[in-house]
């Protein structure tokens, strides 16, 4: 009887990690054919396999991480903000997202976000601090305000 119970707790547990895997190389693999369909520049194809990837495994913050860039890239602010919060929700730090929220909230024209939030993100986030000058600087020239864009521009 122990050795049938045994067995039965070892084939579950080796099925487990097969199919962990499985879904790390299936992960892997669309990641990979995302980034080669981006280096041949064609955006659309690369976002379907993001989005199916996130279908099919909607707890993965590299595949929300990955499809926020790509929503940034083609100019999507709105829905790679979402992304952005979906993987802050599945544990990704705030300070390893800011950057990319920055973008998209650039892109989506919330410039007024972007400059009040200067010293918050600051303190969050120091490995990029000449980036996050720059597009706070951008925020800033986009609301007229030329002095303050300079300093952002010029301590970048």
């Amino acid at each position: 009887m122990h050795l049938l119970l045994l067995f039965i707790l070892l084939l579950f547990s080796t099925s487990q990690t097969i199919a962990q895997s499985r879904g790390n190389n299936a992960i892997t693999e669309a990641l990979s054919a995302t980034q080669h369909a981006i280096d041949r520049g064609e955006f659309k194809t690369a976002l379907l396999y993001l989005k199916n990837a996130a279908q099919q495994y909607p707890n993965n913050s590299k595949i929300k991480i990955a499809l926020a860039d790509l929503y940034i890239k083609t100019g999507y602010g709105k829905e790679a903000e979402i992304e952005l919060d979906k993987a802050g929700y599945l544990g990704i730090k705030k300070k390893d997202t800011e950057l990319l929220k920055i973008k998209a909230q650039l892109i989506q024209g919330k410039f007024a976000d972007v400059t009040s939030q200067i010293n918050k993100v600051l303190s969050l986030n120091s490995k990029d601090i000449g980036r996050i000058r720059a597009l706070q600087g951008v925020a800033f020239l986009n609301q007229g305000k030329m002095n303050k864009a300079r300093q952002y521009f010029i301590r970048a």
